[in-house]
C-alpha cells in the first residue's frame, strides 16, 4: 500500500499551515498588487517633477512681469527724482504718470492746527475747578458747529476723554512741570477751516488766560485800521485807543495798567492778565486778529511752478501722482528724469529664467526614464513659447528680439549682446518698449509671454489640465489598489479556512489509518 497520499501517514495536516498560505499570497501579490504600487510610486515621482516645472513657470512669469503691460509700472516707465533744498520732500503713487523736468517749490507758510492750553493744575485726577453744576461746560466751535462738553463731576482726564470722542478734536493732559499739568486741546486737522473757538460756562479752566494777535510785519508801524478817534481795543472793560499808535506803543500803554501785561513775542502782540484770569477782548474799528490759541490754525501757502496754493494740508499732489510735503519755509526743486537702470537687470533675469525653464523641460523630454506620462504637453508649451519669441512686434510688425542683440543657439537657449542692447536702451528706447511691452492693441512679446505662461496654470490651462489628469489617474490607481488588496485578502482568508478544514479531515483520516495499522499489526502477531 502506498504511503503519503494527500499526506496520509506523512504528516500532511502539518504541511497545510499559515506559512504556506503566506508564501502563496506573496507570490500572487507580486502579480496583482505590486504593479499598481509601482505605478503609484511613479505617479508620486511624476507629481514632484510637475511641481518643480510649475514652480519654474512661476519664476518665469515673475521675470516677464516687470517688462510687460501686466505690471503697474514696467521698467521702461520708471522715473527717478532728486531734490534740492530741505523745504519739501516727495512721494509718488504712479511713477509712469510723472512728467520729466524740474518742479520749483516755494513754501512761505506751513499749515498748522489750532492749539489751546489751560492754566496749570497740580493734580490731573481732581475734579475740574468750578465745574460742579449741571450747566457747567466748555463749548468748542469748529467749522460753525458747537460741541458742548459738560464739566460736572469730571476730572481733567475725564474731560480730555470726552473731547477725544469727537473726531474733529484731540485732547490730552500733559505734564509741564514737576508737579503741574495742562489740558491741551487741538483741532484734529490743520488749516483755517479747523479754527477753534472755546467758551466756558460756569467754569474757568484758564483757556483764555493769554491772547495773541495775528503776525505783525512791523512793530513800529501804525496799527492797521486804527486811524479814527473811536478805534480801540477793550480788555476786561478797560479801553485802549489805537489811533495813531504803533504796536509797540499800544503794548507800552497796556503795560501801564497794573491789571495787564503786554509784549511782542514772535511778531505777535501777546496780552495776559496780571492775576492769571481770562482776558476778554473786544475791538472797535480795528482787527488785530486776537486769539487765545498758543498755536494758531493757518493754511499752507506755497507756490509750485508759479501756481499759488492756499490749502489746509502741508501735502499737495501735482501731476496726478507727485505728492509734495512741506517741511519748512524756503525753496526747493524736484527734478524728474527717466530711469533706465532697471531695464538691463530685468532683461538678463528674463533670459536666465527662460534658459532654466528650457533646461528643465528638455531634461524631461529627452530622458528615457522620465516619469512624465504626457510629454506632449511639455512639447506644446515649449513650442508655443518659441513661437512668441520668434514673432514680430510693434505697430508695423517690424520689431523682433534679434534686432536688439538677442540670439538663440541650436539648443534653444537665449543669449543677449549687452553692447547692442544697451545702445538700444540709450538710442531707441521707444521701439524697445514696443517690442517688450507694446500696447493693449499691439502687445509686446514680454506681455504675451507673461499672459501665456500665467494662463498655463489657470482654468483649462495646459498645466492645470495635466494636474486634473494626474488627480484622476491617482484616484483610479488608489481604487484599483484597494480592490486588489481586498480581493487578495478575501481569497487567502477563504484559503486559510479551507486549509483548516482540510487539516481537520486529514488529521481524522490519519488517526483512522493509524488505528487500522495497529489492527493489522496485532493480527499479524496473533497469527
Amino acid at each position: 500500500m502506498a504511503e503519503g497520499v494527500l499526506g496520509i501517514a506523512g504528516g500532511g495536516s502539518a504541511s497545510l499551515n499559515q506559512e504556506v498560505i503566506d508564501k502563496l499570497k506573496a507570490a500572487e501579490r507580486k502579480a496583482t498588487v505590486a504593479p499598481i504600487e509601482t505605478k503609484i510610486e511613479t505617479w508620486t515621482t511624476e507629481s514632484e517633477k510637475m511641481l518643480e516645472i510649475k514652480a519654474m513657470n512661476l519664476e518665469l512669469i515673475a521675470s516677464f512681469k516687470s517688462l510687460s503691460l501686466d505690471n503697474t509700472t514696467n521698467v521702461f516707465e520708471q522715473k527717478s527724482a532728486s531734490t534740492t533744498g530741505t523745504a519739501v520732500n516727495y512721494d509718488v503713487d504712479d511713477v509712469s504718470a510723472l512728467v520729466e523736468g524740474t518742479t520749483e517749490v516755494s513754501i512761505t507758510q506751513l499749515a498748522q492746527k489750532d492749539v489751546y492750553q489751560t492754566s496749570t493744575f497740580s493734580d490731573k485726577e481732581v475734579q475740574v475747578d468750578g465745574g460742579n453744576d449741571s450747566g457747567d461746560k466748555i463749548t468748542i466751535t469748529i467749522g460753525g458747529t458747537d460741541y458742548d462738553f459738560s464739566t460736572e463731576g469730571k476730572t481733567y482726564e475725564d474731560l480730555a476723554t470726552d473731547i477725544n470722542n469727537n473726531v474733529n478734536l484731540n485732547a490730552s493732559v500733559e505734564r509741564v512741570g514737576d508737579s503741574s499739568y495742562r489740558l491741551v486741546i487741538k483741532s484734529a486737522d490743520s488749516g483755517t477751516d479747523n479754527t477753534l473757538t472755546i467758551t466756558q460756562t460756569g467754569v474757568n479752566i484758564g483757556i483764555n488766560s493769554e491772547i495773541k494777535s495775528s503776525i505783525i510785519s512791523s512793530t513800529t508801524s501804525q496799527i492797521v485800521g486804527g486811524d479814527d478817534v473811536g478805534d480801540k481795543i477793550t480788555l476786561n472793560g478797560v479801553d485802549f485807543t489805537t489811533k495813531d499808535k504803533s504796536y509797540e506803543m499800544l503794548a507800552d500803554e497796556i503795560n501801564i495798567h497794573a491789571d495787564f501785561n503786554a509784549s511782542i513775542v514772535n511778531s505777535k502782540l501777546t496780552i495776559t492778565r496780571a492775576d492769571g484770569a481770562d482776558v476778554e477782548a473786544t475791538q472797535t474799528g480795528v482787527d488785530l486778529g486776537f486769539t487765545s490759541a498758543i498755536v494758531q490754525a493757518q493754511n499752507l501757502n506755497a507756490t509750485i511752478d508759479g501756481v499759488s496754493y492756499d490749502v489746509s494740508s502741508n501735502s499737495i499732489t501735482t501731476q496726478g501722482s507727485l505728492k509734495i510735503t512741506a517741511n519748512s519755509l524756503g525753496d526747493s526743486s524736484i527734478t524728474i528724469t527717466n530711469d533706465t537702470s532697471g531695464i538691463s537687470t530685468s532683461t538678463n533675469a528674463m533670459v536666465e529664467k527662460y534658459n532654466e525653464f528650457i533646461t528643465l523641460v528638455d531634461a524631461e523630454l529627452n530622458a528615457t526614464d522620465s516619469s512624465l506620462q504626457d510629454k506632449s504637453t511639455l512639447r506644446l508649451i515649449k513650442s508655443s513659447i518659441k513661437d512668441i519669441l520668434f514673432n514680430s512686434y510693434g505697430s508695423g510688425s517690424d520689431l523682433n528680439l534679434f534686432n536688439f542683440g538677442f540670439g538663440l543657439d541650436t539648443s534653444g537657449y537665449l543669449s543677449i549682446n549687452e553692447t547692442i542692447f544697451n545702445t538700444a536702451v540709450t538710442n531707441d528706447l521707444e521701439n524697445l518698449k514696443s517690442l517688450f511691452v507694446g500696447t493693449p492693441e499691439n502687445k509686446g512679446f514680454a506681455t504675451l509671454l507673461n499672459t501665456y505662461t500665467d494662463s498655463l496654470d489657470g482654468f483649462e490651462g495646459l498645466l492645470s489640465n495635466y494636474d486634473d489628469n494626474m488627480t484622476s489617474r491617482k484616484t483610479a490607481l488608489d481604487e484599483d489598489l484597494e480592490k486588489e488588496i481586498e480581493a487578495l485578502d478575501e481569497k487567502y482568508e477563504l484559503m486559510a479556512e479551507q486549509f483548516a478544514a482540510y487539516g481537520t479531515l486529514i488529521a481524522s483520516m490519519e488517526a483512522q489509518f493509524s488505528s487500522l495499522k495497529m489492527t493489522i499489526a496485532q493480527s499479524q502477531v496473533s497469527s
